[in-house]
């Protein structure tokens, strides 16, 4: 029985030919790949040493692979040709790193034949000839790619037109991700890691609103391990399952996941209670991940840690009251009042500050550019907590350099991995040939598990600024389930004005913020009926004026302290 796919194939035709092998007679009317009429780009005289190739560029990161049209072969009826995928220039100059997926194919094709090939994140295609005998006519290079059919409801723009680039990068970058289900990156590694998915939980809620590929992913992590097991082998993603259960419920207002998941999440918050001594100090097992950045560093991963498993027992605690499991929730709640005494922290790093700001255990943020490094991924929860703390003009300054820092070299979508003493060191764009004198921003950089051409540079958990955009700056927190009762509590920052839209269990919510002068006007209205509360914007104080513009829609204003 066929089923139909959750994904719309697209065409894309390739917007430059950015090398093309030096030398005449070799390769032939290159420039031909890019029309429309019948004209064919020539390849001959190859060999497995020196082959005559070129490289296509087709403007953004895709997922798929492409479609190639060879219509003559000379002298026989096939020529051999090799395939490269890569998200950047170099990787398709150099050998892939083929580690969770194949982007390097040779294959025979025949003459007057179109052959599909691949099926990975890329943006850059090479063809080389590689048959010594034979030349091959190629008439047209497609991209096909596959992606889900997500309509864009939320949106956010401001005055500034980087941080438009910045959010609009976020959403693409979750949108590729959405597959089969939520991947981690469309390159490598194509599966559901539990940590990666959390913050594209955020992103998806904000913009696309409820869609199934969000419960899809959880189920399909909890048919994968057992309860007693630690999710993606990952002590610290089990804990992030739990948490993102009581997030998914708050953006929908809808209970069917967690009770579907009741049984699973009472075997599992009873295995995670062997976990912690009679101290209440965390000793969880498995591999005891919180951040790439700190991975060598075991005690501020041990307070990270126990911060963590606080926030993921007071989720359980509202998740078990939810499905009116009063004695679970009760265990749960006890069980965080143990974690919560046990918390002794030394550690003054980024990651850990922010679990400790998400927990109430501190209103004191480290600075995004203090304390260490930080990945794309953790620099979300750094960003929440310095909303939390009114610390917004400053996170929107680190957002303009870390995620402005990738679209500078050329990126379409978030990196797995970024640090700003790159930009220091005289690095090549990922749609550019690496020029004398400059360090491969692709092949020389990375570490950890993204060291060089490993480096994932289309990774999900990288979206977090555009959730964060429309919480912090438009300031939209759900105060009850699907935000039927929200609160509004914009920060500028430097922005002259911020619009955007947010969608709701009960309809779509438009908001207006401008600054006038010594005050920020606010105009909001909704397609549905919900309740707002708005207050000053805390950061800076500045008065609010508030406008309500549906009449359906319950107004009331407080004031912040």
């Amino acid at each position: 029985m066929a089923i139909q796919d959750s994904r719309q194939r697209y065409i894309h035709p390739p917007t430059a030919v950015v090398w093309s092998t030096p030398g005449q007679g070799r390769i032939e009317h290159a420039q031909a790949i890019l029309s429309q009429d019948k004209s064919a780009c020539v390849l001959s005289g190859g060999g497995p040493t020196d082959p005559p190739g070129l490289i296509v560029d087709f403007g953004c990161e895709l997922n798929g692979g492409v479609a190639i049209e060879v219509v003559g072969t000379a002298p026989t009826k096939h020529a051999t040709l090799r395939v490269r995928f890569g998200e950047s220039v170099s990787e398709v100059m150099h050998q892939p790193d083929g580690d969770h997926a194949i982007h390097d194919f040779v294959l025979d094709f025949p003459c007057r034949c179109i052959e599909e090939i691949g099926n990975t994140g890329f943006r850059f295609v090479r063809i080389d000839l590689v048959d010594e005998k034979n030349s091959a006519s190629i008439r047209s290079v497609k991209a096909v790619s596959l992606a889900r059919s997500m309509k864009q409801v939320g949106h956010f723009e401001c005055s500034d037109p980087e941080l438009n680039q910045i959010w609009q990068t976020g959403v693409r970058t979750v949108e590729l991700c959405c597959q089969d289900y939520i991947l981690d990156g469309i390159k490598r590694d194509r599966m559901v890691w539990m940590g990666d998915i959390h913050p594209q939980i955020h992103v998806i809620a904000s913009v696309f609103g409820d869609q199934d590929i969000v419960p899809d992913s959880m189920r399909y992590l909890a048919q994968e391990y057992a309860p007693d097991q630690w999710m993606n082998r990952i002590c610290s993603y089990s804990l992030w399952w739990i948490v993102s259960q009581l997030d998914w419920y708050y953006y929908t207002g809808q209970s069917d996941l967690i009770r579907q998941q009741q049984d699973y999440l009472r075997d599992q918050v009873r295995f995670l209670a062997e976990h912690v001594d009679a101290d209440g100090q965390e000793k969880l097992g498995g591999n005891r991940f919180l951040d790439w950045a700190i991975k060598d560093q075991p005690e501020a991963v041990a307070d990270g840690l126990q911060s963590l498993f606080l926030m993921a027992m007071r989720a359980a605690a509202e998740l078990f009251t939810i499905v009116a499991d009063a004695s679970m929730a009760d265990y749960c709640r006890e069980l965080a009042s143990r974690l919560e005494r046990g918390i002794n922290h030394k550690s003054r790093v980024k990651q850990v500050n922010a679990l400790n700001v998400l927990t109430g255990q501190s209103t004191d943020w480290v600075s995004l550019y203090d304390q260490g490094p930080v990945s794309p991924w953790f620099a979300y929860y750094s960003l929440q907590a310095g909303g939390i703390t009114g610390r917004v003009p400053e996170c929107l300054k680190f957002i303009k350099a870390y995620w402005g820092g990738m679209l500078k070299l050329g990126a379409t979508s978030f990196w797995e991995h970024f640090d700003l003493e790159w930009l220091e060191q005289n690095p090549s764009r990922i749609d550019a040939v690496c020029a004398d004198g400059q360090r491969d921003i692709h092949a020389e950089f990375g570490e950890h598990c993204y060291r060089g051409l490993r480096h994932s540079l289309c990774h999900g958990w990288s979206g977090g600024p555009s959730a964060w955009l429309m919480q912090s700056v438009l300031g939209i927190h759900s105060l009850e389930p699907g935000y039927g009762k929200l609160s509004i509590r914009p920060a500028l920052g430097h922005l002259e004005w911020a619009n955007g839209s947010f969608p709701t269990a009960q309809g779509v919510l438009h908001v207006q913020h401008k600054r006038n002068r010594d005050q920020i006007i606010t105009e909001y209205d909704c397609d549905g009926t919900i309740t707002v509360l708005t207050e000053n914007d805390r950061p800076s104080h500045i008065p609010h004026t508030h406008h309500c513009l549906s009449a359906n829609t319950e107004h009331n204003a407080i004031t912040s302290p």
